[in-house]
């Protein structure tokens, strides 16, 4: 086995996917390469999060997969990095003493020397502390990871937030923005190195603002938005109660802009949105959702929802779908409450019972299969600029073919049927393609 090789076992939202990313382009510089198979690596990496169902149970069900594959020599190596490290801390190491680093999403850009503490100490080494404005690193060279046509740069970490029922500012901490010069140079590297798309991430990106206040994160668009090489440009996650106009604005004055907001509501009664501290009401939402769609007409809004919250009775929910069947999301998240430790709403009562969560779920989650459905069928028989992000094998009149596949503005894959193949198309290029037919979780199209 190469001493110097690694397998990411990343959980959670695109933020983790992101810091997987640099903790790789980190442990580049000590010469470590990626292996497919936890049994292939020196070192396995398993980034948590605190967000999903089950976090930690999956956590250590992961750890003990692990743990049968160490041979003697105690390879391979096992860190548990992200939310639920900086949640559990040591107590990872009660529980799993076969874990030789934990350490918190702060520490992503330090995995490298963290790991050759402990090869000098012999033991375990925990870095779950909060760093200084984030601990933001500036990449070191170019990205080592295969480039792809659409990229992740975290600008903002942290949330200030503090939803009732959300964990997240206690495993992420406060609110640090990115600097400005950092932020333009890590996207202008990525687009040097083969990305045309850049999605934005944080918490809250809304909230963006560069260490002197400067900047805003409407302004920050408009940067990004005039860069060399961009294609196209995405962001997530927002937070309603800080859309304004002049992020609204963005969307009838930047064409790069995709035609896509992911705007989590949580639930459509104000009594539940109050309890959840969210500070907004079911009323604004609509408001911006309706502003957002006179300033980008065919855009296309997706959104996040959490059913049976402490206290929710069928009006409440009856209000959430009520709001649901207005929007017409193209896609959304539907969870059932689950109390996370650390949370305000961990003290109250879980008081709807299982069975009436999994009902109210999977009436909520039919209502917006219904819905992305519609928007995905808006799309048959126009003439779209997809976004080409790779190939993949398919039959075609008895022959088999690599077909292409993308993406539309509106964030929904296109596979591109047929053998023949414009000489122009490649990865990260926009290519015309006429929409053909919906399926149930993407759309067909031919070349134009």
């Amino acid at each position: 086995m190469n001493s110097r090789t690694v397998r990411f076992i990343t959980m959670g939202c695109q933020m983790n996917v992101y810091d997987s990313q640099r903790m790789m382009e980190n442990l580049s510089q000590f010469g470590f390469r990626i292996v497919d198979k936890p049994q292939d690596a020196a070192l396995v990496v398993v980034n948590t999060c605190s967000v999903r169902d089950k976090p930690v149970e999956k956590l250590f069900s992961a750890l003990g997969r692990l743990r049968k594959l160490r041979n003697q020599e105690g390879y391979p190596r096992i860190v548990v990095a992200g939310c639920v490290a900086r949640q559990l801390g040591r107590k990872i190491l009660g529980r799993a003493p076969w874990v030789d680093v934990v350490m918190g999403p702060d520490h992503i850009c330090q995995i490298g020397e963290l790991l050759q503490q402990r090869e000098l100490s012999g033991n375990p080494v925990v870095a779950t502390e909060y760093l200084e404005q984030g601990g933001f690193s500036p990449r070191i060279g170019q990205p080592p990871v295969t480039p792809q046509a659409s990229a992740f740069v975290s600008i903002i970490k942290g949330c200030n937030q503090f939803c009732s029922y959300c964990i997240v500012p206690t495993v992420r901490g406060p609110e640090h923005s990115k600097p400005l010069d950092s932020v333009l140079h890590e996207c202008q590297t990525l687009l040097d190195n083969g990305a045309t798309e850049i999605t934005l991430l944080g918490q809250n990106v809304n909230k963006y603002s560069d260490q002197n206040g400067a900047t805003s994160f409407p302004q920050l668009l408009t940067m990004v938005h005039n860069l060399p090489g961009l294609k196209r440009l995405r962001f997530v996650t927002s937070h309603p109660a800080q859309v304004d106009d002049a992020l609204i604005s963005r969307f009838a004055e930047l064409p790069k802009l995709a035609s896509h907001f992911h705007l989590p509501v949580q639930s459509g009664s104000n009594t539940i949105l109050d309890s959840m501290n969210r500070g907004y009401t079911a009323e604004h939402y609509r408001s911006v959702v309706s502003r957002l769609r006179q300033a980008r007409p065919d855009i296309v809004v997706t959104s996040d929802f959490v059913v049976g919250f402490c206290g929710e009775t069928d009006q409440d929910f009856q209000a959430t779908l009520a709001l649901a069947q207005e929007i017409r999301f193209g896609m959304a998240y539907v969870f059932k409450y689950n109390p996370r430790p650390g949370t305000r709403a961990a003290a109250w009562k879980d008081d709807v019972p299982e069975e009436v969560k999994q009902k109210r779920l999977e009436m909520l989650v039919e209502l917006i299969e219904q819905t992305m459905a519609q928007a995905m069928n808006a799309h048959v028989g126009r003439e779209e600029a997809i976004l080409i992000e790779g190939q993949a094998s398919t039959l075609h009149a008895g022959r088999r073919y690599r077909q292409w596949f993308g993406r539309t503005s509106t964030n929904f894959v296109v596979n591109i049927d047929g053998p023949e193949t414009p000489h122009t198309v490649g990865v990260g290029q926009l290519a015309d393609v006429r929409i053909l037919q919906s399926g149930a979780h993407s759309l067909v199209g031919e070349w134009v």
